[in-house]
């Protein structure tokens, strides 16, 4: 019967295909010279029929045989120093560095390993040891092996170049291996989120990546990033957004009309100065001292230079072209130079678009995409579940919990109709993407069968046929309390679109963009109208559809991971991320974080690259004049992970001057210092070198 079921070798022995889980690391296997890979026929055989007895499968008279090992497990054979006719043999690739002396020593951790994991080892690197019951033949006595006379086993450990914990020193216990891990090797929480949902039925819990120094080190930075932004005007450009900006001449933008378009106006010489040379890009720095609405309108004086007052913009590139050259090209420019790219249509009119700055239509391109920012919490009910997030890139803006977004207006059959008057504003109170027929295998790449973002709130109208109550608009006190955004009161009475209590639910298809204060809308265009850039928002999106090639056929958006990607950018600020940086190592970050988490094994300790002292301490020593020496500095540390290792900041400079566009170098010198600035957010994947010198305290002579 298991001949049928499972396939037969040449020698008659059936084979028994394993799980593909595995935790082998290959970076343990020895180096030595004369270590030799062997067969591992004795591994194959005992484990396959030992598994085949534990699932009750076994049949009398005959051999089962393992189709491989485990994924990064390999049989080592060393000859020894003293008498090489004599061969030991070990089974290495546990993470811990350790290796198996025998079959029956690592059954246990076979088993583990074929259940995928889901639940923690006993075998004797990983835990407690678990005596596990081999089945022997009646007839046979059970005989306990000896070691060989003549050899220890701290004899042993030293021939291979190993050296055993001493008696003293307690047993840790392994870590615990990750159910899922993603493309780098490291936990994959959401797939290990839906795998319990399957399992439990429902699952309610905030998300934390506590193994990922890149998500420990930005939970100060984001949470007070978003703070910050809550507390700004919603006209505000904001870091990671692409927006229309001019460089000269300076001055301020008006309408004229007679050439029916917007131009510099001075104030001082009374004329009109020319169109500007509008261009597109990313904000990429955001100034440290607050702005107001009449920064927006005019360049005003600043106690800093523009480097510190203003915006940093970088020049968007192609996102679907590999050269991001474009890219490196960036200005400090006022906040009085910069709007909103989704009212490109508006500024531009008039001009030829054959004349457009070439980075306007390659920021149209990704108008059809969105990224979720921050992901705090997983809820769900199989198949389906939600994450919730703190904000959403959605084209060209980073909207946030409590902003208010303008929605597209719809027909009587509930239909988007543009040519509608917008009156309805969302303010949201949850940002959430919907997972929809959750994958659990771990095997597959996939969280579920298809993802779709959703904004959920109250909705308020200007439109008393639209109210739920048509005869009592919102008192003032009402209106500011609904609203984040000042200034609500001056587009027109509000009501409430549905019975109190309800919460709305709407696709990215409804969301114009964010809804600005009144007091801009009115001196950017004379009329504070919720609906002046609907025409572009349409047209950027429909031109995205057409041009983004990562957009899928038959699909309307693109959904990425991150902004960045979004983005299709390489670096951001002159510093590369993900997989374009060269210098980062996902393997020594998660080292690291399972020292920081106390769960480190022997590896970690390898693979985290800490520079630690070696040999005798020097200081106190006879002839000894100094607690340290000039060598100190050679242990040295990225800036983020010092700061993951609790160190202090890095040492901060002030950049004097404004830096010009320079198409040779995308490097920003200017670091104003401050750890908690929005600044930091992008410098904190910098890899650059702070030296930590730790003086040695001197210790007394014995008497």
């Amino acid at each position: 019967m298991a001949s049928q079921v499972y396939g037969v070798d040449q020698k008659g022995r059936v084979v028994v295909p394993i799980n593909s889980f595995s935790d082998g690391d290959p970076s343990v296997w020895p180096l030595h010279s004369n270590c030799m890979e062997t067969d591992p026929t004795v591994y194959l055989e005992k484990l396959g029929t030992q598994w085949m007895k534990a699932r009750g499968e076994c049949e009398q008279d005959t051999i089962y045989i393992l189709d491989q090992l485990p994924e990064g497990y390999v049989y080592f054979a060393r000859p020894r120093q003293s008498r090489p006719e004599l061969v030991d043999k070990f089974l290495w690739g546990h993470p811990s560095g350790k290796y198996y002396f025998s079959p029956n020593r690592f059954w246990p951790h076979f088993i583990y390993l074929m259940n995928g994991g889901s639940e923690p080892c006993e075998c004797e690197h990983c835990g407690p040891v678990r005596k596990v019951a081999i089945p022997r033949e009646p007839s046979k006595p059970m005989a306990r092996k000896r070691r060989p006379v003549g050899i220890s086993r701290n004899a042993l450990n030293d021939q291979i170049g190993l050296t055993r914990p001493q008696p003293s020193r307690p047993k840790r216990t392994g870590r615990k291996k990750f159910l899922a891990i993603d493309a780098e090797g490291n936990q994959d929480v959401f797939k290990e989120m839906v795998y319990r949902l399957n399992a439990e039925g429902t699952l309610n819990k905030p998300i934390s990546e506590d193994s990922n120094m890149e998500w420990r080190a930005e939970r100060k930075l984001i949470k007070h990033h978003l703070t910050r932004m809550r507390m700004q005007h919603s006209f505000f450009p904001r870091l990671g957004e692409l927006v229309l900006w001019f460089t000269e001449p300076s001055g301020e933008i008006k309408f004229h009309w007679h050439t029916q378009t917007y131009q510099i106006y001075s104030a001082e010489e009374e004329k009109f100065m020319g169109i500007p040379k509008w261009c597109a890009g990313v904000v990429t720095q955001v100034p440290e001292q607050p702005l107001n609405l009449h920064d927006a309108i005019v360049e005003t004086d600043k106690e800093h230079a523009v480097n510190m007052s203003g915006f940093r913009i970088e020049l968007f590139p192609d996102p679907n072209s590999p050269d991001k050259s474009l890219s490196t090209q960036y200005k400090y420019v006022p906040l009085c130079q910069i709007r909103p790219l989704n009212f490109w249509s508006v500024y531009l009119q008039g001009i030829d678009p054959a004349k457009f700055h070439c980075s306007i239509p390659h920021a149209l391109t990704i108008m059809s995409s969105f990224s979720m920012l921050d992901k705090y919490h997983f809820d769900g009910v199989w198949p389906t579940a939600y994450i919730l997030c703190e904000g959403i890139y959605l084209g060209a803006e980073l909207l946030i919990r409590g902003d208010g977004v303008r929605l597209m207006p719809l027909n009587q059959a509930g239909e988007i109709d543009v040519k509608r008057k917008v009156t309805d504003v969302l303010v949201i109170d949850t940002i959430e993407l919907k997972l929809t027929k959750c994958d659990a295998n771990l095997q597959s790449p996939f969280l579920c069968e298809a993802m779709a973002a959703r904004l959920r709130g109250k909705v308020y109208t200007m439109d008393p046929e639209l109210a739920f109550d048509p005869s009592t608009p919102m008192t003032e006190f009402e209106v500011s309390k609904s609203f984040e955004c000042t200034g609500m009161r001056e587009y027109g009475s509000w009501y409430p679109r549905y019975e109190p209590g309800h919460v709305a639910e709407v696709s990215l298809n409804r969301v114009i963009g964010r809804c600005f204060e009144s007091e801009y809308m009115d001196v950017m265009f004379d009329n504070p109208a919720l609906d002046i850039d609907i025409e572009g928002v349409t047209n950027g999106r429909l031109y995205g559809r057409e041009t983004d090639d990562r957009i899928a056929p038959g699909k309307d958006w693109l959904l990425a991971d991150y902004r960045l990607q979004q983005l299709a950018l390489e670096s951001l600020n002159g510093i590369e991320h993900s997989r374009y940086d060269d210098t980062r190592d996902p393997k020594m970050y998660r080292a690291i974080m399972n020292i920081i988490n106390n769960e480190a094994v022997g590896a970690d300790h390898r693979n985290s690259k800490i520079v630690r002292q070696l040999g005798r301490a020097y200081g106190g020593l006879i002839g000894s004049r100094s607690g340290y020496t000039a060598f100190d500095n050679a242990g040295k540390h990225s800036s983020m992970v010092a700061t993951a290792l609790g160190g202090g900041p890095a040492a901060s400079y002030d950049n004097a001057g404004l830096i010009e566009t320079s198409t040779n170098t995308g490097v920003d010198e200017a670091d104003d210092g401050d750890e908690d600035s929005l600044r930091e957010i992008a410098a904190s994947t910098d890899s650059g070198d702070d030296v930590i010198a730790i003086p040695v305290p001197k210790r007394r002579r014995q008497m």
